[in-house]
């Protein structure tokens, strides 16, 4: 290959990575703490109704309030499997979930999962998500990313991820 053509390749592949990393925008992670469930009534984000909400108060890399919306007939419990010995039920399903934060409202949609036994417990319900950013408001605007949630209502629990805006 001749010099000049080398140049070209180098300099179009320069142009490339700068490309790439100017769609992929700013990544950070989100490293917070939540705090204990408040359930709310009345269910209402945007004027759509939902079944039960939560919200719970954030503090980390993001500071603000988690809100979690879950619509109505959206859990699917788990039919018990043959043999396994001491099943406790599961169930899953899909929520919206906001963090609302002074620079704007992050976007989410959540799939969680839960031990359905954990509901009795008289110390706590215990349950874990994922959850996909898709968009935002103010500061996050047209955010991208994911993040995850491990706790429980009472005593709450940790949400770590990473955030993309451009």
């Amino acid at each position: 290959m001749r010099r000049s053509n080398i140049g070209t390749v180098l300099v179009a592949l320069g142009a490339l990575l700068l490309t790439g990393a100017a769609i992929a925008g700013d990544c950070k992670p989100i490293n917070a703490r939540a705090g204990a469930a408040v359930y709310l009534d009345p269910c209402v984000y945007r004027d759509l109704p939902y079944e039960f909400c939560i919200d719970t108060p954030i503090n980390g890399t993001i500071n603000g309030v988690w809100h979690y919306y879950g619509p109505a007939d959206n859990v699917f419990f788990v039919d018990e499997p043959p043999g396994v010995p001491n099943y406790s039920g599961m169930a899953a399903g899909w929520a919206l979930e906001v963090l609302s934060a002074n620079d704007g409202e992050v976007w989410a949609q959540s799939a969680y999962v839960f031990h359905y036994d954990t509901w009795s417990l008289a110390q706590d319900f215990v349950y874990s998500s994922t959850s996909y950013i898709t968009g935002g408001t103010g500061k996050y605007e047209g955010a991208t990313g994911w993040y995850g949630f491990v706790g429980s209502e009472i005593r709450g629990g940790l949400i770590h991820g990473e955030i993309c805006t451009p």
